[in-house]
This record gives structure tokens, C-alpha cells and sequence, in this order.
């Protein structure tokens, strides 16, 4: 599911995504983390794919959001989902309730934010 450093680097963590033209990288020392970045688009199929991998709040969000915010707040919650994902070495499956309660396992660390693009990082 990623990534090992081996040797005396072993525990440093690593957590790897690209999207188009960039490429994000995590680097944690003695815990896990997750770093995911997705290019805002709008994609026919936000909300089966919401209703069928993001945990209720997040699907919930997206599918209230007014049509001009629905393509960013999809991004979001797909980008916080895969870091989650990462951080805790889960496979991207559909969710289900033992899946989101894993994922809550996970803290979401604020940061910065390309244009076009969402950004998360999971501890």
C-alpha cells in the first residue's frame, strides 16, 4: 500500500499522489500519514461515486452543495478519503460502516491548497 524506507530510515513514513502536473509527498517520522491531491473537475458520475466510497458526512456535504461548489466539495472529500485510506493502509473499496469507522481513526491535518486542485493530510 505504498512506499517503505528500509534500513535505518525505516521509521520514516511515506505517502505518495499526483494529479495532474503536480506531485504531492508526506514524509512522517515514527507514525503513519496519508497525503492525497485531486483535480477539481466535474465528473457526471459525483453522486453515485459519493453515495458509493465517501463516509456519509462527507457524501452528505457533497450532495447538498450548490451545482457551482459540488465539483470542489467532491474533490475535498475524495482527496480526505484517500489520505485517510493511506494513513491506515486500507485499499480504496465502496463504504460501508466498519470502513467508516476505521477511517475516523484518522485526524485530517489542515493545510494548503493548490488552485484547481484539493488537498489532505491524514495522521
Amino acid at each position: 500500500h505504498g512506499p517503505v524506507l528500509e534500513g535505518a530510515a525505516r521509521d520514516i513514513h511515506i505517502s505518495l499522489s499526483y494529479a495532474g502536473n503536480w506531485a504531492l509527498i508526506g514524509l512522517a517520522k515514527g507514525r503513519a500519514l496519508g497525503v492525497d491531491m485531486v483535480r477539481i473537475e466535474s465528473l457526471p458520475e459525483i453522486e453515485a461515486l459519493a453515495r458509493l466510497y465517501l463516509p456519509a458526512a462527507s457524501c452528505h456535504a457533497v450532495l447538498v452543495a450548490p451545482a457551482g461548489m459540488r465539483d470542489e466539495r467532491f474533490a475535498q472529500a475524495w482527496a480526505e478519503m484517500e489520505a485517510g485510506s493511506k494513513c491506515l493502509g486500507l485499499p480504496l473499496t465502496e463504504i460501508g460502516s466498519e470502513r467508516e469507522r476505521i477511517l475516523e481513526g484518522c485526524e485530517l491535518v489542515a493545510c494548503g491548497q493548490v488552485e484547481g486542485y484539493r488537498v489532505a493530510v491524514a495522521v
